[in-house]
């Protein structure tokens, strides 16, 4: 039966009818038919007796029953759009108040912010359940059932939070509290596996790779910045014991997020149905937020009575962390009170992210939020250096951005290949309807790999192809031998590129007069072959010389091997044009990446360097290194071009290709002299005819007299001879030789018979130029583009040290300011070159991946005409047939 409401009542509930607009008053039909029957759709024989209580329980749900529907249906349609934009903004709030609300002035219990937090949501919570479910919602919240579902999804909330806040007393700095909870994500991203049996594939899991390297880079940069002037971190600036509470912390916050995630979306196991109001978000949320205040409150005074002793013990503590005093609230300023509001929202909105998405989608919007708020906000006040690091942080953002896109749609296109796979497979087998998405996303992958023979395989692979391991070797060592040999500048940096094209035609020339006999040496120094290939011999001339030119410029090899990098996109871009293909917008995005860590790593490597007048020299090698990958891209998409139409075997072609950049290098001798002898160039030395001192050339400069500040210094005088500082020398004997044995030279041989280093890379650059054609010959492109990511890292963690410390006087040369730290300390930096490889495999498994919707879409559209044409056949056939009897 109906409720009739008693006299009591009566005030009250004609107040209702008028403040919720009369007509919302009205009973659902069913109501008046049979009340009981009409809201005991659940299946427990129990429910009907329930839904009786539940009505009589007073609240919205029981005043206005249309109203509550309302209300009810747009709490749980909001817009995922809507959710996602409200959740990035408040959690970009947040990240500002924890700056300024727990920075080292504040004398501020951390704790008593986050039990006042949990107390407001819950309260929120608590009261928004009585005004619409009545005293329904109160037994429902304290139910045990419902408060058991979130035990343990609370205490290990608790214990991350608690964790966190022992953190913030090591004197840790927010900024790196921030860093390491980035590490959330590839938690959660396995745990997922785990508890939902999620599957990421390939491109999903380096997209998030780059986005978690992309954040923790950003934030660091803005870190050091902010303390060190943009330079290196010092390892006193950090909190081991801070760093272990953090990882701790992460260690407890993802598993309870997940649970949680569990409960809000009422997977199996958890036994509330989704149509049951039992089941509404603030019932879950109140639930959540009574185990989160009462365990905020017991670690808050445990934090007070039983522990007080912790911050004063522990060796990184200090007594000038202000958060380190015992105080239940502390000071608080309006800031505090601000923090409290923007975290209980933000809890709210946190879990909705959860209930609407999942737990890994919360953690790429929060690693968003944190580079937005920072990229918009910093440039306006000019915080932490932000003119200094405004470009590579603009940079960083970008790969941020898109590796969050492609790990948010990734999937997309991995799901339209399960539905092509198992159309096509259904059609063709009819034996693919049972199988389950796990299997079919397994026949996906599977079917990905035809062809490429799967990224990640051959990157597990690679110690059992001793090819791939050379060519990544002969990559790194040709890149810092050449940085060696060329930083003494008692050599001509062109006649490297000559001599490399020498050998390099006449070892073509052997091959080919041994595999091919007299015929086929012939064939490959055929006149009119020669000359269809001088355009591309030209560009490698002309790609090897811009090389070399970087070198002697003296650019970094981790940096030439970086900046690249650019030659992946310039092929997209070129590509267009010349071959006529065109790449999907996943690849794009994958490019943008590249070429946006590319740039990054070379604008932070001098980042808060002094101006020490050498600047535009190293402009004009970053400059050199980027015309050189666009010759080297032009000249593979027009050999590309050129070898459609050839039969000769790649030997032949090679002998013709390198006998074209024999005589381009040669004519680029005096091309490159007259550049490097230009108005302002203080290189002058990279023109053969202009003497500079040697064969030491550094060795004589320390005792040579001031006659220019160009690389002719000491050797521009009447005669070209060495002229002596003697004030310098004085009366040491070591500089009274090193004198005696200094000179002044010039001409296209200058160095090659005093300086052995010189021969040891041309035997670098040659080994690397036989291995690159083997590589290419027997593995496919995919291969070589991600062996292409690895010599960045090699170079920078492992070579440029241990080439650093090498003994002889070349590497001491080459490596003048002491040897390198091993790891390199610059952490934004690290991060940024483990980018490099990552997004040249991400290119890559986007370009098979796309490739394979792309092949699966031309089958669909040939089998559908094939099946066109089968019917529009047998329709005349029967016609005919019709038209004779």
């Amino acid at each position: 039966m109906g409720r009739t409401p008693s006299s009591s009542a009566w005030a009250s509930q004609a107040w209702t009818r008028w403040a919720v607009g009369g007509p919302w008053r009205r009973r659902r039909p069913s109501d008046a038919s049979n009340p009981v029957d009409a809201e005991s759709d659940d299946d427990d024989s129990n429910s009907s007796e329930h839904d009786e209580d539940d009505r009589t329980g007073g609240g919205l749900y029981a005043w206005s029953p249309r109203l509550y529907d309302w209300i009810s249906a747009r709490w749980t349609t909001t817009g995922r759009f809507l959710v996602l934009v409200c959740f990035m903004v408040l959690d970009s709030a947040r990240f500002l108040q924890l700056e300024f609300a727990l920075n080292e002035h504040t004398h501020v219990n951390i704790l008593s912010i986050y039990f006042m937090a949990c107390l407001l949501s819950f309260t929120v919570a608590f009261t928004g359940s009585i005004m619409l479910d009545g005293r329904w919602a109160v037994a429902k919240i304290f139910s045990w059932q419902g408060l058991g579902r979130f035990f343990i999804a609370a205490i290990l909330f608790i214990s991350g939070t608690f964790l966190t806040v022992q953190a913030y007393k090591t004197g840790l700095s927010p900024t790196f509290v921030i860093m390491l909870s980035k590490l959330y994500l590839p938690v959660c991203a396995v745990g997922s596996i785990l508890a939902f049996n999620r599957r990421y594939s390939s491109l999903e899991w380096l997209s998030l790779a780059m986005l978690i390297l992309g954040v923790t880079a950003f934030v660091l940069l803005r870190y050091q910045c902010h303390v060190n002037y943009c330079h290196e971190i010092t390892k006193a600036r950090v909190k081991l014991s801070g760093i272990a509470f953090m990882l701790a912390s992460v260690l407890c916050a993802a598993p309870a997020s997940l649970m949680a995630e569990k409960v809000f979306k009422e997977h199996k196991g958890v036994g509330y149905k989704l149509r049951d109001r039992r089941n509404k978000y603030y019932i879950c949320r109140a639930q959540l937020d009574f185990w989160m205040t009462l365990m905020t409150f017991c670690c808050w005074a445990a934090d007070e009575w039983i522990l007080p002793g912790i911050a004063e013990g522990s060796p990184d503590s200090s007594a000038d962390i202000p958060q380190a005093n015992h105080l239940w609230f502390g000071s608080w300023t309006k800031r505090q009170y601000i923090l409290v509001f923007i975290l209980a929202a933000q809890s709210w909105l946190a879990g909705l992210m959860v209930q609407r998405f999942s737990t890994v989608s919360k953690g790429v919007a929060q690693s968003l939020a944190t580079v937005g708020v920072v990229m918009l906000g910093d440039p306006l006040f000019n915080k932490y250096g932000m003119r200094t690091r405004f470009y590579p942080s603009l940079f960083i953002t970008i790969i941020a951005v898109l590796s969050a896109l492609i790990f948010q749609t990734g999937r997309l296109n991995v799901k339209e290949m399960q539905q092509m796979i198992a159309a096509h497979s259904d059609h063709v087998h009819g034996s693919l309807s049972s199988m389950t998405g796990n299997q079919l996303l397994h026949k996906a992958r599977e079917s990905v790999r035809v062809g490429s023979s799967g990224i990640m395989t051959g990157l597990s692979a690679i110690g059992q192809y001793s090819v791939i391991i050379l060519y990544i070797l002969a990559d790194s060592f040709r890149s810092n031998l050449m940085y060696v040999v060329q930083a003494n500048r008692f050599f001509v940096p062109q006649t490297m590129a000559v001599a490399s094209a020498v050998c390099g035609v006449g070892f073509a020339s052997v091959m080919t007069l041994r595999s091919y006999g007299w015929s086929g040496f012939k064939s490959a120094w055929n006149p009119a072959k020669i000359k269809k290939f001088m355009v591309c011999g030209a560009l490698q001339a002309l790609t090897t010389s811009l090389s070399s030119m970087a070198y002697a410029l003296g650019t970094s090899p981790s940096l030439v091997v970086a900046l690249g990098k650019v030659y992946t996109p310039l092929v997209a871009i070129f590509s267009r044009w010349i071959l006529g293909k065109k790449f999907m917008w996943l690849e794009w995005f994958a490019l943008i990446i590249l070429t946006a860590a590319s740039f990054a790593f070379g604008m932070m490597q001098d980042l808060g360097g002094t101006d020490d007048g050498s600047g535009g020299t190293k402009i004009a090698g970053a400059v050199c290194v980027i015309a050189s990958a666009a010759s080297s891209c032009l000249m593979s998409l027009l050999m590309e071009k050129f070898l459609k139409g050839e039969t000769d075997p790649f030997i032949l072609q090679k002998v013709r290709l390198d006998f074209g950049s024999v005589l381009f290098s040669v004519a680029f001798l005096p091309v490159m002299g007259f550049l490097g002898t230009l108005p302002g160039n203080r290189r002058t030395d990279v023109a053969w005819w202009v003497p500079r001192s040697g064969p030491d050339y550094w060795a004589c400069q320390a005792v040579a007299m001031r006659t220019s500040f160009t690389s002719s210094n000491g050797c521009d005088g009447p005669g070209a001879e060495f002229m002596v500082n003697w004030t310098k020398v004085g009366n040491s004997t070591a500089l009274r030789e090193a004198a005696a044995g200094c000179v002044c030279g010039s001409g296209v041989g200058l160095g090659w018979g005093t300086n052995y280093m010189i021969y040891v890379g041309l035997a670098a650059v040659v080994f690397h130029s036989w291995i690159t054609g083997v590589l290419v010959s027997q593995f496919s492109s995919v291969y070589r583009a991600v062996a292409d990511g690895v010599p960045v890292v090699l170079i920078y963690f492992i070579l440029d040290p241990l080439f650093s410390r090498v003994p002889l006087q070349p590497f001491r040369v080459a490596y003048s300011s002491g040897a390198l730290a091993f790891p390199p300390m610059d952490w934004a930096r690290d991060c940024v070159c483990l980018i490099l490889p990552l997004s040249g495999t991400t290119f890559s498994v986007a370009s098979s991946e796309m490739q394979k919707v792309a092949d699966l879409h031309s089958n669909e559209e040939e089998k559908g005409e094939r099946e066109l044409l089968d019917r529009d056949g047998s329709d005349s056939a029967s016609s005919d047939d019709e038209a004779v009897e």
